[in-house]
């Protein structure tokens, strides 16, 4: 993120400041952007995969 950016938001009143970060995500949502999983994502899916026996419906 640009420094100024970030300083600019700080800047401003905090109504503001909660206004803008309610409109950057939906903004987010509305991509429907999907995060990469996490490691520790990864590996609980490999870890399913390997032994599918062990799942619960």
């Amino acid at each position: 993120m640009k420094v100024d950016l970030s300083a600019q938001a700080k800047a401003l009143p905090v109504d503001d400041q909660i206004a803008l970060a309610e409109a950057i995500w939906d903004a987010i949502v509305d991509s429907d952007a999907v995060p990469p999983a996490t490691p520790a994502q990864q590996e609980e899916l490999e870890r399913r995969r390997r032994d599918p026996s062990q799942l619960t419906p």
